[in-house]
């Protein structure tokens, strides 16, 4: 037989004495309230007010949330970043009289996150009067170690030392392997996001998201988790919906024929089959009424069941309601028999048992097929509910950060050439935060390991999507997106962000701002200079309206040629008026160009604009040029129609050459109409020499009218 012995030397936080103190001060304060809830349990077994069911249960619940947060308050987390919060029956809003306690802890520092972890634990197990193993962390536990292996006969022994006193505490049997497991498991937000996003399935996801309660949380330190979990669910919520949907309609209906043949006495099958099953089927069917509701950008509110049964038609309300009400009874006659009611222990129900249960609960004929008859009746009412269900309806309120994957690996030669970790490149992920000098700022993750900074020093962290500029990323949260230097090399150059970049994004602001355009909005930059030019950022404010970016427009083939035409009508006319006011959208590829359904024009990524008058705005290869037409050809003809226009041709299969030769006649107009300079060719990048050096090229078959 082995020994495992953890150890928790609180010696640094608290004294044994005043620990002592603490629990025998919360004890009396407890046991003086939960004598009010099994009052409460007493008038709902007389009376059979089912109404009343969730009252008792918030009751509890409160009653228990309080008890956690009177004791962490005793503790001085000093400063740690830490996360506790209740999940599983308590958050539901399910929880029974002898419920565990399934209270989650999230931490940075592992080894000081543990010594308060068990302090708190501890002090629940013996003021609530639990087994200590029932007070245990939900989460964590699931978290695999394989390397674990512990024998029937081995123990797990949890020890706190004080620098006056010790205590001990022996897991019970069958729990020694889970209780280890929890021990060995890290709580930083980075293995919590990994587990969440990569190890369980969608429907684990739904449930924890929806079913918690938040205890106790430092500043922003658990934000950023429950953003990332369910931003990434919702985005994809309109995909699995029906399949979700038509698989729990088959359980239910599979459980129904089931319930006849259920006959057994043990009291380890009764609970798992009529209240873990039937209760998971429920939540299951709250979560998908409520998934219609859903809104990308939205938050998941957190509910409790009580909260979520709106959702219900009124009459299979009462019957849910009823069917809690039987369970909460039972449990609670078990608890007054004497008699366990819990899935790890196998206890047979004598004849004795059922006669007490019966006398209690009033209910004529044997208890098993009471409870048959009342999940017979819950399982219908929910199979009907989901039966007259509607499908998602799956709105995207402003940005839908997904359109940009299609570009993500696109038409560009130059776009295999990209040093960002694979990680950042494709899903969402954690924005970290800094602190310097006082200033709180955003830096792309690759940019701590490029700057040897350690994750200890992130303050914070936000929930974005990459977009096909990479250095650039979405909060959905806030509809904003952040443009961050980056050390590594994207197609042409390393994607720093020095001063005279965020410069050129201000003065073209300026500029833009005296010449108003119809159907043409450029989209506002905050720049933001940091102590050091690696430090530097933008953010940008993006439409409180659905647009696309115009390159999803292109591929997706999810709009009609006429608006497709005529965006690109729009297009030039803007490109051309701007022009001949001497702005040049120098980079007005697919990539900066957004749309909305009127086939308004959205321009982001202002530096690259280029102005003549300003020395800072002026293009490097200006001296290689011969003539301000050749300018014009690189800006208009390589951007507009060799990157927009060819593009939006290769990828559109009803495309006719009457449609070209309209483009082609709108090209021609605008240029007319503004007396604009182009050469008779055309001008490109030189593809054999780093930088931008610009070539003679033939002419582009759109400016050839």
């Amino acid at each position: 037989m082995s020994k495992y012995l953890i150890k928790f030397d609180v010696r640094d936080i608290i004294s044994y004495y005043d620990y002592k103190k603490i629990i025998l001060e919360l004890s009396k304060w407890y046991q003086k309230q939960y004598k009010n809830v099994s009052m409460q349990y007493e008038g709902l077994l007389n009376t059979r007010d089912f109404d009343k069911v969730f009252d008792i249960i918030k009751y509890h619940k409160n009653i228990v949330v309080d008890l956690i947060k009177k004791l962490i308050d005793k503790f001085d987390f000093d400063n740690q970043k830490i996360g506790i919060y209740l999940s599983n029956s308590f958050a539901r809003g399910t929880n029974l009289i002898d419920s565990d306690i399934d209270l989650n802890f999230m931490y940075e520092d592992f080894s000081e996150g543990k010594k308060y972890e068990e302090l708190i634990s501890h002090a629940l197990f013996e003021i609530t009067s639990k087994y200590r193993d029932f007070i245990h962390d939900s989460i964590s536990h699931r978290l695999p170690r394989e390397d674990i292996d512990i024998e029937d006969d081995d123990e797990v022994i949890y020890e706190i030392i004080f620098s006056d006193g010790k205590i001990q505490d022996k897991i019970t049997k069958g729990n020694e392997k889970l209780m280890l497991k929890l021990y060995n498991s890290y709580k930083d937000i980075n293995s919590f996001t990994k587990y969440y996003t990569e190890r369980i399935n969608s429907y684990n996801i739904d449930e924890w998201l929806y079913f918690q309660t938040r205890i106790y949380s430092s500043p922003n330190y658990l934000d950023s988790l429950f953003s990332y979990i369910c931003l990434l669910e919702s985005s994809t919520a309109h995909l699995k919906f029906n399949v979700y949907k038509t698989s729990l309609m088959k359980e239910i209906s599979d459980t129904l024929k089931q319930l006849d043949a259920f006959n057994t006495n043990d009291m380890a099958e009764f609970k798992r089959f009529f209240k873990n099953v039937i209760y998971k089927y429920i939540y299951e069917t709250l979560i998908i009424l409520k998934k219609e509701r859903i809104i990308d950008g939205e938050k998941y509110l957190f509910k409790s069941v009580e909260e979520l049964l709106s959702l219900l038609e009124s009459g299979s309300r009462d019957i849910v309601k009823k069917y809690f009400g039987n369970i909460m009874l039972f449990n609670f006659i078990c608890d007054k028999y004497g008699i366990e009611f819990r899935t790890r222990y196998h206890h047979e129900m004598s004849d004795d048992f059922h006669k007490f249960c019966k006398d209690k609960l009033n209910i004529e004929g044997n208890l098993i097929e009471t409870f048959k008859g009342l999940a017979r009746e819950l399982l219908k009412g929910l199979l009907a509910e989901l039966k007259n269900s509607k499908d998602c309806n799956y709105v995207c309120k402003n940005y839908n950060p997904k359109h940009e994957q299609i570009n993500i690996d696109n038409y560009s030669p130059l776009s295999y050439i990209n040093n960002v970790s694979k990680v950042y490149q494709h899903d969402a992920f954690l924005m970290p935060y800094i602190e310097i000098n006082g200033k709180t700022i955003p830096i792309h993750p690759d940019m701590l390991d490029d700057l040897n900074i350690s994750r200890d020093e992130v303050v914070k962290y936000e929930f974005v999507y990459p977009t096909s500029s990479f250095r650039t990323v979405y909060s959905s949260d806030k509809n904003v997106c952040y443009k961050l230097p980056l050390l590594r090399q994207i197609t042409r150059s390393i994607r720093n962000m020095p001063n005279k970049e965020l410069r050129r994004s201000e003065i073209a602001q300026e500029e833009l701002s005296k010449h108003s355009f119809s159907k043409f909005t450029y989209l506002n930059e905050k720049c933001v200079y940091g102590e050091k030019e690696i430090y530097n950022y933008i953010i940008r404010e993006m439409p409180k309206k659905k647009i696309y970016p115009w390159f999803y427009c292109i591929v997706s083939g999810s709009f009609s040629k006429e608006f497709m035409i005529e965006c690109i009508e729009n297009m030039v006319k803007i490109w051309m008026y701007y022009a001949s006011l001497g702005i040049y959208f120098e980079s007005a590829h697919t990539q900066n160009f957004l749309v909305d359904d009127e086939a308004n024009i959205y321009y982001r990524d202002l530096s690259d604009i280029r102005i003549l008058e300003y020395d800072i705005m002026t293009p490097s290869y200006i001296n290689e040029l011969k003539s301000k037409g050749e300018m014009h050809s690189i800006f208009f003809d390589r951007s507009i129609c060799e990157q927009n226009i060819e593009h939006f041709i290769r990828y559109c299969e009803d495309i006719t050459e009457e449609d070209i030769e309209y483009i082609k006649s709108v090209i021609n107009r605008e240029i007319e109409k503004y007396n604009m300079e182009f050469p008779n060719y055309s001008m490109n990048y030189d593809k054999n020499r780093e930088g931008h050096h610009p070539i003679k090229t033939k002419l582009v078959r759109l400016r050839n009218y």
